[in-house]
């Protein structure tokens, strides 16, 4: 007992001197008990867009011997406007290869893709979380373009050369958005942003209308209008060539003024 009471002091002894040297400092300890470890997956409980999907054959960056037909998918993660790619295993090589543009993947055997490949286990945990058996039945992968999903590790399991060996697949847990949703919310919210940016202009044009009257005694000359607008605008307004634009479109200033020969007046 005592034994071990004295190799944990000397244990956070040594630890204790290694982190406060001036060289390390600024570095974070590590326990190294097992209960205390965290996720490595990279890709685990974040919200991800998966801007576009296909098949490859990828070699893991050389790793591989020869290339393997995965399912990839181009994407940014979190609040990173940084694309990088995921890839996941659809198959052995040689037994699949990508088709039409890699948008879809055919065997070159009569055997169909495995239910043990990571590619499996993305695509059920798609179905799983809502994506319709109809929408990607037909083979083309590219009809989940856009697609806005949260993202696990999900803990998984396979036989290689006799013996299990453990992994770790990332999969789709909950569907944000469906394909194409979140680009026709951002398209409509930008239709809004300048719908009112519009409106702003045009209120904005219609009040210095009312001024340059009001000044000039009730009535102006349509012709003597663009002088006073010029001079009414300051120049360094951003919205000036704008502003003139509406000044000068009866469709718009009719909303306030009346013209009959010529002569502008307020309603």
């Amino acid at each position: 007992m005592s034994m071990m009471k004295t190799q944990n002091k000397t244990n956070n002894t040594l630890q204790e001197d290694f982190y406060m040297t001036e060289e390390n400092k600024n570095l974070v300890p590590c326990s190294l008990d097992p209960d205390t470890f965290v996720s490595s997956g990279f890709l685990d409980d974040v919200d991800v867009v998966f801007h576009s999907f296909s098949f490859v054959e990828f070699d893991y960056k050389g790793a591989a011997d020869e290339p393997i037909p995965c399912l990839t998918a181009e994407m940014t993660v979190g609040n990173s406007e940084k694309r990088r790619n995921e890839y996941w295993k659809m198959g052995n090589p040689g037994k699949f290869v990508p088709v039409n543009n890699g948008k879809g993947i055919a065997a070159t055997t009569k055997k169909g893709l495995s239910n043990a490949s990571k590619g499996y286990l993305f695509l059920k945990s798609l179905k799983d979380a809502g994506i319709p058996a109809e929408m990607i039945n037909g083979g083309d992968i590219s009809v989940l373009d856009g697609l806005v999903a949260h993202v696990v590790q999900l803990a998984a399991t396979a036989k290689i050369d006799g013996k299990e060996v453990n992994y770790q697949v990332p999969i789709v847990s909950e569907i944000i958005s469906m394909p194409g949703e979140a680009a026709k919310a951002k398209t409509e919210k930008k239709e809004k942003e300048e719908k009112e940016a519009d409106n702003t202009i045009v209120t904005s044009a219609l009040n210095v209308l009312a001024t340059i009257i009001k000044e000039a005694g009730g009535k102006i000359a349509k012709t003597d209008l663009a002088p006073a607008a010029f001079t009414a605008i300051p120049n360094d307004n951003p919205n000036k060539t704008e502003m003139l634009g509406v000044l000068f479109d009866d469709s718009k200033t009719g909303a306030i003024v009346d013209i009959k020969d010529g002569i502008l007046t307020l309603k």
